[in-house]
């Protein structure tokens, strides 16, 4: 932390602690926040394990990234905000009428299809047959809809004739001197459109700047100006349930501020009164709780000149102790016990799928529900392989082998694992504790910590699972506001106590016996 820029730009450092305590009150985790005055970044840190060079999902972040893409192809002359989406994918199967003929460009762009959208479907097929295929609503207005987004990323990729990644690469990664990043794709090779852009911190906020100085970046235009001045100023009234004045072209306006968002906590956003870009990576379930917390405690108090750096410092350093992790002793009679290979037992896969679509793996649950690319199967054929210092741990997932390592002595392992798409960076470390293993991950390229708690007796072990976010907790949240159950005076707290109840299977124990 450089207190001098701090102090030369005004920035409250006051301001970020009650940011950080409060995230932390709420059960949020921060992972990166970068703060940018007048060009120059003034702060920026990040919480261990994540690092400057940790990429993430950026999730809806995503979204922004699509919206941008259209921008360059107007510039190219390929589309316009009154381009019909229809000729493009009438061939797929639907419903004739007129609303699905009128659809353009714009409307998508503002959340404004009237397309119904569940978070909970299946995102592996091909998006453009997912949303021709939906049904609309009986009213048209604004629905924040993953599927409004994908076909977006469907035309644009159709438009350019090469995939929507080598598109942005060529036109704003390379620019900003961003790598180009990993971009989820469906079952067709498509970018997904709503989710699926992986990047650092970093990334994210060199985006945020070049937006905030209105597309240029070294006195050279990147994102074309006009697009982005329509792109960045309120299109349409988003609905009540998100904590937002106005909606853009996949830009959040509130008060005299605009962000690009993503699920769980990924936020650039843009100051223009104070020339001022707030960057923050995170985790936490509720995207309403999040919004509050970076608008309401960060950055409507960024400026207050309300100073104290020792309390700042003190809590980075506390909260760095305390994620360390602690060794403890190694008990014998568990590695004893645990040596050996393990086959699930019983069906607890099927019916967790049945129920929610999603296996029990190395990926939190909730995590899941915005990829495409998912494992066929839960965990199975486990083996642990035990030294004085750390744990080997395999098994398999359907189609995808998982191995790593988690340390034993106090000191957390880095493990690259090949995970569907992308290689994965699992940090872990374990412990023991009344006769059980514990194992955490965190798969650094996701934004989840998975607690895995091994109990051995006999031939079998009990697998039980913790993860952060949770994923029944994360369906309560969004249930109402992903379109999976409506928004019902009365009705729909039941309707949310129903789905979190069907959810909460993704919590039974399963077991395994040993071969």
């Amino acid at each position: 932390m450089d207190k001098d820029k701090l102090l030369q730009s005004g920035i409250s450092s006051r301001a970020i602690l009650d940011f950080y305590k409060r995230f932390e009150e709420i059960g949020g985790e921060n992972h990166g926040l970068i703060i940018t005055v007048n060009g120059e970044r003034v702060y920026e840190e990040y919480c261990y394990p994540y690092g400057k060079d940790t990429p993430q999902n950026m999730f809806s972040c995503t979204k922004t990234l699509v919206s941008l893409a259209v921008g360059f192809a107007i510039e190219d002359g390929l589309l316009s905000l009154d381009t019909k989406i229809y000729p493009y994918f009438k061939d797929y199967p639907h419903k004739p009428n007129k609303a699905i003929e009128e659809l353009t460009v714009e409307d998508l762009l503002k959340m404004n299809s009237g397309k119904k959208f569940s978070f909970l479907q299946d995102m592996t097929a091909d998006h453009a047959a997912l949303f021709m295929k939906a049904g609309f609503a009986s009213k048209k207005a604004f629905k924040y809809s993953n599927n409004d987004s994908h076909i977006i990323a469907a035309l644009v990729t159709k438009v350019v004739g090469k995939p929507l990644d080598d598109y942005l690469d060529e036109k704003l990664f390379k620019p900003l001197s961003i790598k180009k990043p990993f971009w989820d794709k469906n079952a067709l090779g498509v970018c997904v459109g709503g989710s699926g852009a992986f990047m650092t911190c970093s990334d994210l906020a060199t985006i945020g700047e070049c937006v905030a100085a209105g597309g240029m970046k070294n006195g050279v235009q990147i994102i074309p100006r006009d697009y982005l001045e329509k792109a960045t100023k309120k299109q349409i009234t988003p609905s009540k349930t998100y904590h937002a004045d106005g909606f853009g072209y996949y830009f959040w306006q509130d008060g005299e501020t605009y962000r690009l968002e993503g699920l769980f906590g990924q936020f650039s956003v843009v100051i223009p009164e104070k020339n001022t870009v707030v960057t923050v990576t995170s985790m936490h379930p509720s995207d309403n709780l999040i919004a509050v917390t970076i608008q309401d405690v960060l950055v409507k108090n960024l400026f207050n000149e309300s100073q104290d750096f020792d309390a700042l410092d003190a809590y980075l350093i506390e909260r760095d102790r305390k994620l360390r992790a602690i060794s403890r002793p190694i008990d014998v009679s568990v590695v004893k016990n645990a040596v050996g290979e393990y086959k699930r037992k019983g069906k607890i896969s099927s019916i967790t799928k049945a129920f929610t679509g999603f296996t029990n793996g190395l990926i939190a649950n909730s995590i899941h529900s915005s990829y495409p690319s998912r494992p066929s199967d839960s965990i199975d054929d486990l083996r642990f392989n035990f030294t004085e210092e750390e744990v080997e741990i395999s098994w398999r997932e359907g189609e995808v082998n998982v191995k790593f390592s988690s340390g034993l002595d106090g000191k957390p392992r880095v493990t690259p694992i090949k995970y569907l798409q992308w290689t994965y960076d699992v940090w872990s470390y374990s412990y023991f504790e009344k006769g059980k293993l514990h194992v955490v991950t965190r798969p650094l390229n996701t934004i989840s910590t998975k607690e895995f708690i091994f109990s051995f007796r006999g031939n079998t072990v009990k697998m039980t699972t913790k993860t952060l976010p949770d994923f029944v907790v994360f369906c309560g949240y969004n249930s109402v506001a992903g379109g999976t159950i409506p928004s019902l005076p009365v009705v729909t707290p039941i309707l949310v106590s129903f789905v979190k109840a069907a959810c909460s299977i993704t919590k039974i124990p399963v077991k395994i016996k040993k071969k």
